[in-house]
């Protein structure tokens, strides 16, 4: 059998919706072990910012969303871009 190789150790996926924004962040630990962790926030300009930090405390390598790019998520998530960049030397959307 072929062995699979990870290509990003940490990665994020967005689920928009209406009203609810559905966020899965997926990482590989030091020791190897996969980790999952799950959360949702409100589709509203004030749960954005806490959306955005909370994705970017994981450091994610690649960010998608799961039907296409969402230009106001993708913008929020943008604007802490450059500072990820700056303080972890790579990041992006």
């Amino acid at each position: 059998m072929m062995e699979l190789n990870a290509l990003y150790h940490c990665v994020a996926s967005l689920d928009v919706h209406q009203a609810v924004v559905i966020v899965c962040i997926i990482y590989e630990d030091e020791a190897g072990k996969i980790h999952v962790q799950l959360r949702e926030f409100g589709a509203f300009k004030r749960n954005r910012k806490a959306m955005a930090e909370w994705v970017a405390s994981f450091q994610p390598q690649q960010v998608m969303e799961s039907t296409g790019i969402k230009k106001l998520l993708f913008g929020c998530l943008e604007s802490f871009a450059g500072i990820l960049q700056h303080l972890f030397g790579s990041f992006s959307l």
